[in-house]
């Protein structure tokens, strides 16, 4: 796993081809960098030094809370590169039918689809609140801090499951992914 990160790490170096990428990309794009080199160079350096430390003699364990959190950084970072492409209008085309072995029907397909945003979300505060909790357990974090976000994070998930299956309450949908009036209703033996 190291291994693999800092590979990742290395490749997102600035290099010469990098910089000319960045040079013509957009503002986001360049904050999608950084966010995504900060870390990767944070959970490799927390994995090498996890390996490296309990070989020398040290405590075994002290990098697990950074290895969480930038493990959370990345995979959260990762995944929140497919949301302007939830956002386009390209992507209503897409969602017609569900791709082969999804059971549930198409209309369950669509709406999960709809929730990807408030799933990342929650997602997200769920990961930080078990950070913070590891944090807290460790005397660096309040721990009123950690039942704030586990209470975000709660309420995120009920929100998640509402856009879902009732996709209310709109405003957490992106705009060309709501259901319009034309939108085929189709039941479950279809």
């Amino acid at each position: 796993m190291a291994i693999l990160v800092s590979a990742l790490a290395l490749l997102s170096l600035p290099r010469r081809r990098v910089r000319l990428n960045l040079a013509a990309a957009s503002r986001l794009g360049r904050i999608q960098y950084g966010l995504l080199l900060g870390p990767s160079v944070l959970l490799a350096a927390s994995l090498w030094l996890d390996i490296w430390l309990p070989a020398s003699g040290h405590q075994n364990g002290q990098f697990f809370i950074f290895i969480i959190l930038g493990g959370c950084i990345w995979g959260l970072v990762l995944a929140a590169t497919a949301l302007p492409s939830l956002g386009s209008r390209t992507t209503k085309a897409g969602l017609a039918s569900a791709p082969l072995g999804w059971i549930w029907g198409d209309s369950f397909y669509r709406a999960g689809f709809r929730a990807t945003p408030v799933i990342l979300v929650a997602m997200f505060l769920v990961a930080l609140a078990v950070a913070a909790s590891l944090l807290s357990r460790h005397g660096l974090l309040d721990g009123r801090i950690t039942i704030l976000l586990f209470g975000g994070a709660t309420l995120a998930i009920v929100l998640a499951f509402t856009v879902w299956f009732f996709s209310w309450p709109t405003a957490l949908i992106p705009r060309s992914l709501r259901k319009t009036t034309h939108e085929p209703h189709r039941t479950q033996g279809e």
